[in-house]
């Protein structure tokens, strides 16, 4: 009999541990997966083990028990490791990230395997802190071979999940913007979700603002619980001050323990506050469920913090009207390929582009002057323009001649400016 592909998956994949979540048809939520026995059994610690003098593979809390014994090698840090395209050296050998990755999630998968048997996946999301092109050709790759092909696997950042998760609760909790707390091992920022229901869909964008500078994991491993306290607080309220922010979420193994509680019961003062460890995965599984209502997915445009959230044009004349002509596919990420197009001048040489931000729309004019160009009357001046980023913030706009055929050869002329958006 053929398996049924029901189950939606979010996988939250990270250096040190992998949660997993699964979405409840019945209770039209995601719930954890339980992973292992003992303390923290939503946590898989993401390490993959070679036994000493056999080619047996071993994972997760068995393989650190077996480093502790000297009886196995670990590879971690697999994250960073696909990040970089480092291979790991086990006894000797080199392994490619994309090799131990498919050992590794192939284990997962078995353990879901194991409390939902008979039912097959529909859609899995992997959420991750970033996701650059590395991580997701080498995931792509890894799932495939696993056979989950592109079109039951979504790939999204923190940020993305993040999103997901705060938009799927009580509307209540997102009438304003909401906030995120983020402290792990690594880095501790503060995450704001931004919506501008003027538009449709409805465009959902993120701001970050990192404090590691300020407070960190190391400081709440030294347990001053009193500094920590006030050092949290008082960050929070200078961020929170004259912000409509509706509710707060807390979240990262910084953040386990009681250290901020205190802390959290002020802020609670005309907003609401949850703490917890698993907002990312079940943002990413409420991702794969989604992904199946085109009602939800046509409501919302859910922003990565790489996206450009402002829409760039060229004033000119199409069909006989005076138009903005769209320079830039409206929220793509930064990095991605330009956008390339032809126009004909009719009047001078300067270009006249509009910068729009979806948030505050606040518009921006800018002139850009092609000098050494001469138009022609008889609109044979054709010209090439092509949009790019340097960063999210910063716009390159180049324009080459093309000519007219073979009529009128290019110039040979190009010019390209820098528009801080």
């Amino acid at each position: 009999m053929a398996e049924k592909r029901s189950l939606f998956l979010g996988f939250d994949f990270g250096n040190e541990d992998i949660q997993i979540c699964c979405y409840n048809q019945k209770t039209l939520e995601p719930e954890s997966v339980t992973l292992r026995k003992g303390d923290r059994p939503y946590f898989y610690p993401s390490r993959i083990g070679l036994k000493a003098g056999a080619k047996e593979w071993v994972f997760g809390e068995e393989a650190l028990e077996l480093q502790e014994k000297g009886l196995c090698q670990v590879a971690d840090n697999l994250l960073k490791r696909t990040e970089d395209g480092t291979e790991t050296m086990l006894y000797d050998t080199a392994y490619p990230p994309a090799y131990l990755l498919e050992k590794l999630f192939r284990k997962c998968l078995t353990l879901v395997t194991l409390k939902f048997p008979g039912e097959g996946i529909a859609k899995l999301t992997v959420t991750a802190s970033e996701l650059n092109e590395s991580i997701r050709t080498v995931l792509k790759e890894v799932f495939s071979n696993l056979g989950i092909k592109e079109d039951r696997l979504i790939l999204q950042s923190h940020s993305v999940s993040y999103e997901y998760y705060a938009l799927s609760q009580k509307k209540e909790l997102w009438s304003n913007d909401v906030g995120l707390f983020h402290m792990d091992e690594e880095e501790f920022h503060y995450r704001q979700i931004s919506i501008n229901r003027k538009y449709t869909p409805i465009p959902v964008g993120i701001t970050q603002r990192d404090f590691g500078d300020i407070l960190d994991y190391e400081e709440v491993l030294k347990g001053d619980k009193e500094r920590l306290e006030y050092c949290f607080l008082n960050l929070a309220k200078s961020l929170l001050h004259k912000q409509l922010v509706t509710t707060i979420y807390v979240t990262g193994c910084g953040f386990e323990g009681d250290w901020a509680d205190n802390a959290l019961k002020e802020l609670c003062v005309g907003r609401r506050v949850f703490k917890g460890q698993n907002l990312y995965a079940k943002g990413a599984c409420y991702a794969a469920r989604e992904s199946e209502e085109e009602e939800k997915k046509k409501e919302f445009l859910f922003l990565d913090s790489d996206q450009v959230t402002s829409l760039l044009f060229i004033e000119g004349i199409k069909n006989g009207k005076s138009t903005e002509i769209p320079l830039w596919d409206g929220y793509k990420a930064w990095y991605e390929g330009p956008l390339v197009q032809e126009f004909i001048l009719t009047g001078d040489n300067c270009l006249k582009l509009l910068v729009k931000d979806l948030f505050t729309l606040k518009k921006e004019y800018h002139e850009m002057i092609l000098e050494g160009l001469q138009v022609r009357g008889d609109k044979t001046t054709r010209i090439e323009i092509s949009a790019s980023f340097k960063d999210r913030k910063t716009a390159v706009i180049n324009v080459y001649d093309k000519g007219f055929g073979q009529m009128i050869p290019s110039s040979g002329l190009s010019w390209e400016q820098e528009i801080k958006l």
